[in-house]
């Protein structure tokens, strides 16, 4: 898939993103959210090429062309090592914090990030995961 100029310029201003998102994300813009959060992860929403899903520390994102940011789940938790399955556009998988302190381990979600599932504590965890990828070849 070609990258629109436009379209790099949205990403540049959701990497601007910066701490501490509003209880209701909603329907919000990306100007809105400017330094209001982390971004851990950005991938693009392979059931929808329009838009871009944002791990962000307070859940999972999903932008849309025209700035308009929206929750993808109720999870506010921080979601890092953020990547999607190389050929399931419904299957993701994360690491990172639950909102309320603590470790998620590994977690899959196999309905576009609107539930998640710990699929592996880790070694002696659970533990996070600040980076992770999926072998197009060894996908699960």
């Amino acid at each position: 898939m070609a990258c629109r100029p436009h379209f790099l310029a949205f990403l540049s201003v959701i990497l601007a993103l910066g701490t501490a998102l509003p209880a209701t994300a909603q329907g919000v813009s990306v100007t809105d959210l400017a330094g209001k959060t982390h971004i851990h992860g950005l991938a693009f929403d392979r059931a929808d090429s329009s838009s871009v899903l944002v791990a962000t520390h307070h859940g999972l994102m999903k932008a849309a062309p025209d700035g308009t940011v929206t929750p993808v789940s109720d999870s506010q938790d921080d979601f890092m090592g953020f990547t999607p399955h190389p050929a399931d556009a419904t299957i993701l998988f994360a690491s990172g914090h639950p909102k309320g302190g603590g470790n998620l381990g590994f977690i899959r979600s196999d309905d576009s990030g609107k539930s998640w599932q710990q699929i592996a504590p880790g070694v002696d965890g659970p533990v996070d995961f600040h980076q992770l990828a999926v072998s197009p070849s060894k996908a699960c």
